[in-house]
């Protein structure tokens, strides 16, 4: 069983989308960009994804990356439900069963790891918005992972990754850490990735936030460039 915190809740964000760019509603008079949207305008992740679709074709890039979008889904709710001690087919009802079973195989590579190195949870899938990076997304999970108070970041993939490849990940959780703290007061300099490999065992990645921070910054600034 996994301890839970108890944490002021924090409020709801809800999301619009302006020019084509999904935002978080944090005022009347104030939209912030997903960090999502400003990892996805990094110049080596452009480049990539249009040299990925040239080679594949818009047709089969469109199918693989629904396919990955619903596989994350549902990985994603297992965890969750993992996480608050429920049954991992909660919330997932809906699909049929064989739908399913693709995505049980990367939960189950994943599960002991969360059972060994996670406690302590403080949230999950929690919106996060931060007034000094004019940012704002939604945290996977703020938990302790062995012993020591991280943000949580849960990935899937088709294949197997290098650390070179993950700096969006890095700065997109550098970014919620400093999100948490405007919000709360409580500073977090763990990162952690986890990525669930198809028909591989999990990744592990762990990070501290202070190497990210201007990485983080150059990212907000590349995206503020484009949509002036």
């Amino acid at each position: 069983m996994f301890n839970h915190v108890e944490v002021e809740a924090l409020p709801e964000l809800q999301t619009k989308t302006i020019d084509g760019k999904r935002h978080y509603v944090i005022s009347e008079d104030r939209c912030y960009p997903s960090v999502t949207t400003v990892m996805s305008k990094l110049p080596e992740k452009v480049k990539g994804l249009q040299e990925w679709r040239n080679r594949v074709g818009d047709k089969e890039a469109d199918r693989v990356s629904k396919e990955a979008r619903e596989r994350g889904t549902k990985v994603h709710q297992m965890i969750e439900n993992h996480l608050n001690n429920a049954h991992i087919y909660t919330n997932l009802k809906q699909y049929p069963m064989q739908t399913l079973w693709p995505s049980m195989g990367m939960f189950k590579s994943i599960e002991p790891h969360l059972n060994k190195y996670v406690d302590n949870i403080y949230a999950q899938e929690v919106p996060l918005y931060s007034d000094h990076l004019e940012l704002a997304g939604r945290c996977d999970c703020i938990a302790e992972f062995d012993g020591e108070l991280a943000i949580i970041d849960f990935k899937t993939s088709s294949k197997t990754k290098k650390y070179e490849w993950l700096s969006d990940y890095f700065m997109q959780e550098c970014a919620y850490s400093i999100m948490w703290e405007e919000r709360t007061g409580q500073g977090i300099g763990l990162l952690v990735t986890i990525i669930t490999v198809q028909d591989s065992p999990a990744q592990i990645f762990c990070e501290h936030r202070d190497r990210w921070v201007q990485p983080l910054k150059d990212a907000i600034n590349n995206y503020s460039t484009l949509v002036e």
